[in-house]
């Protein structure tokens, strides 16, 4: 940075897939000077989709991070996934950001991912702006998309911006808030018509008087104004937007990415609207929020800086660098609130690190998220001299991408790669071929079910070895709350225990659990959702702890039988668009997929059904739905939960 800004904004941008989000970053970069000539998605020429696989798929898969300046700001720019299968992603750049664009496209409205995302927004409180996208296209309807924004998120939106339209022709944007008339061209030169026609003048004014309305109900000088029917100034209105999170509105901009409509509004709108958030650790250097890795770097963490820092400060084994997509540029100097790749020649980072001024890692607050791995992958090693770089790349990718699991199966030779969906399995895979050169044979991927118990049974056992003795009893139920793959929890009940006791054994019997729900009862899938309970404990002094797991392990294997055990599957939820004239084709598929159609709906030239589906019925369902409906289709998949087998 030639001159220090007047503050420094970590802005995100999130949609549903094909809302037209990297089409709107691309926008962004252009207008603020920061590339030559904005990319096309489709042409796989996206700066910010520069990994081969989003190449190849069109998707962003990893959350790519840029930086402009605007109007004196420095912006750290970051283009969040869409897709649920890098949910991760998304959930990481959050941690990060001080505000946020939520993409919604005209033609489709608010969709999963956008619910998703508008959820995870909301949750932590990140300031959030709308941007209704493609204006341009001859489906779009802003009315209907603002009233389905308002249904679906449960908010009104207020309108900072609206479309000028003449002869079906978008012909520039109206401001809400300077109450003028702006286009762009393909050059990005600004026109402003001030003389606004009649129509557009009762609209924009229409606009303003909303949007003073909404900010009444927080600031008492506003409210004083709208009751003598007085002006009110539109520096008072900025401010009011600035200080005060309206409890039952977002503010909304609409546009065409594409087109080039709208998108330098947004930007003043981010520009005025968003401020950077208290630096809680400021005694601190800052916080891992990401782990990537590059060819010429290696492994690197992405870095929030808590800290400003000159030359002569930095630690000699920490290099820093500025990102702009794959791209990273080396600087001599961090400002506390910004955004850099570091790296250490001594140090694997972890996510969540929170790094002290001497270098030292002095706590991790990684967000203990929950993500349901629905999919299994077994990986052989098919060179023995490959061993070692195979274990250390899979460690790699499990710290890059939190949402996957990877296991190591010593007695088959392999490991298990669990992943939330079947996109993210074949990134994972490819990555690993491509990017640490793994030479590895993989699976076909298969669903993880699920193994529960039935009903309450007692298990006992008696395990003796030379001098050491094991007595135990145990209660084991089935417990609904407990959802995911594999959950247990450990009850002591045995009152002759002390605290100590139940200290040193805790962990032995956890991890006997463990490997017994890993395990399974009928070998059709892990054993989850069980509650163990100590009853009765008795060991004769200085036990090894082998042997307690196995007397434990062994209590639960004699104690549970096959006839008390049922299997669940995995389901999603399944949102289909397609043209009103491919529907039949698409239902009679669903209906062959076992799935249950929970709800139809949409409109003349957008059909929609939702639907339940058995996840192992949907493998590659996006290639089978296009090819159903000749291209036309798009679809999402979110998990619904786990359906006892039939």
């Amino acid at each position: 940075m030639e001159k220090k800004p007047s503050k420094i904004i970590n802005l995100a941008v999130l949609a549903h897939i094909d809302a037209g989000k990297t089409t709107l970053s691309e926008r962004i970069l252009f207008a603020a000077g920061e590339i030559s000539h904005p990319g096309d998605v489709q042409d796989g020429l996206a700066t910010m989709d520069y990994l081969p696989e989003e190449k190849e798929k069109g998707i962003t898969i990893e959350a790519g991070i840029s930086h402009f300046k605007w109007k004196d700001i420095w912006f750290n720019f970051i283009d969040a996934p869409g897709h649920i299968d890098f949910s991760a992603e998304v959930d990481t750049a959050l941690d990060a950001v001080d505000g946020a664009i939520l993409v919604v496209s005209a033609t489709a409205g608010v969709e999963t991912q956008t619910l998703s995302a508008w959820n995870k927004l909301r949750a932590r409180q990140i300031p959030t702006l709308i941007f209704i996208n493609k204006l341009d296209h001859h489906h779009s309807d802003l009315d209907e998309t603002l009233l389905n924004v308002e249904e679906r998120l449960e908010l009104s939106p207020l309108q900072l911006n609206f479309p000028i339209i003449e002869k079906d022709n978008i012909i520039a944007m109206g401001d809400v808030l300077s109450a003028k008339s702006i286009n762009h061209d393909e050059r990005e030169r600004e026109t402003v018509i001030k003389d606004l026609r009649a129509e557009v003048l009762t609209r924009s004014r229409s606009l303003r008087k909303e949007l003073a309305d909404a900010l009444s109900l927080v600031d008492d000088e506003i409210l004083a104004a709208q009751l003598e029917n007085k002006k009110i100034a539109t520096e008072k209105l900025v401010k009011t937007l600035q200080e005060e999170l309206l409890k039952d509105y977002v503010l909304s901009y609409s546009g065409s990415a594409k087109a080039n409509r709208g998108i330098r509004q947004l930007l003043t709108g981010a520009s005025l609207l968003f401020k950077p958030k208290k630096i809680i650790y400021s005694a601190t250097l800052g916080k891992v929020i990401r782990v990537r890795v590059s060819r010429d770097l290696g492994e690197y963490a992405i870095f929030k800086s808590y800290h400003s820092l000159n030359s002569g400060q930095l630690l000699p084994d920490f290099k820093f660098y500025r990102i702009h997509a794959e791209l990273l540029t080396p600087v001599q100097s961090v400002e506390a609130g910004d955004i850099y790749a570091l790296t250490s020649s001594e140090k694997d980072f972890q996510l969540g690190d929170i790094i002290d001024l001497k270098g030292n890692v002095v706590a991790n607050e990684a967000a203990k998220l929950d993500y349901q791995a629905l999919l299994q992958t077994d990986i052989e090693c098919l060179d023995a001299d490959d061993w070692p770089k195979i274990k250390n790349a899979l460690e790699v990718v499990k710290r890059m991408d939190p949402s996957c699991e990877v296991r190591e199966n010593p007695h088959e030779g392999t490991w298990s790669l669990l992943t939330v969906g079947e996109v993210q399995q074949e990134v994972l895979l490819l990555r690993l071929q491509r990017m640490f050169g793994c030479k590895i044979n993989a699976s076909k991927p298969e669903v993880r079910y699920m193994e529960r118990i039935k009903n309450k049974v007692l298990c006992e056992n008696s395990l003796e070895l030379g001098p050491h003795k094991v007595e135990l009893s145990l209660n084991v139920e089935n417990k609904p709350e407990l959802e995911g793959i594999g959950s247990f929890q450990l009850i002591f009940r045995d009152s002759s225990l002390n605290a100590e006791q139940i200290l040193a054994v805790d962990s032995v019997f956890n991890s006997a659990i463990k490997d017994f729900c890993a395990q399974g009862v009928l070998g059709k899938g892990e054993l989850s959702g069980i509650s163990v309970t100590l009853r009765e404990f008795i060991c004769s002094k200085d036990v090894p702890s082998g042997l307690l797991k196995r007397a434990f392990y062994d209590a639960l294997r004699l104690g549970i039988n096959k006839e008390n055990i049922e299997v669940f599957e995995p389901f999603m939820n399944l949102e289909v668009q397609i043209p009103p004239e491919y529907a039949g084709n698409i239902l009679g598929d669903l209906e062959s997929k076992g799935a249950k159609i929970e709800k139809l709906g949409g409109e003349a030239q957008l059909f929609k059904i939702f639907a339940i589906v058995p996840l192992k019925n949907v493998f590659g369902y996006s290639t089978i739905g296009r090819s159903i409906s000749k291209g036309t289709a798009s679809y999402a998949l979110r998990y619904n939960g786990y359906h006892k087998m039939m």
